[in-house]
């Protein structure tokens, strides 16, 4: 018991159907857990079944990041236009979300 405590004190939390453990550091507030299940991860509720948030401004923040990242490879891009970039990112993760990841279940 003292993992599982450990565990929820560091941000992760259990499935309460299969028992994985699983942990958000990025994206929004929906899981697909690797038993096929969608739960949110603030309340553990089948997915959208919930009056929870979609996502944490930070989270989103930080998987703006992590596109941009991605898409500019080895490519050299000023403040400015990386900060646009980032923000255009996050309008998309809002505008678009309809917490479907078909291609993150596919893999």
């Amino acid at each position: 018991m003292d993992i599982l405590r450990l565990a929820r004190s560091e941000g992760c939390m259990r499935y309460f159907s299969c028992r994985t453990m699983v942990e958000l550091n990025t994206g929004c507030n929906h899981i697909t857990c690797r038993c096929g299940a969608e739960f949110c991860y603030v309340c553990g509720e089948e997915w959208k079944t919930c009056d929870c948030e979609q996502w944490h401004e930070d989270r989103l923040l930080d998987r703006a990041n992590a596109i941009v990242n991605r898409d500019a490879g080895n490519g050299h891009m000023n403040h400015g236009e990386r900060a646009q970039r980032v923000e255009q990112e996050r309008e998309n993760l809002v505008h678009n979300h309809e917490g479907t990841h078909d291609r993150w279940r596919s893999r």
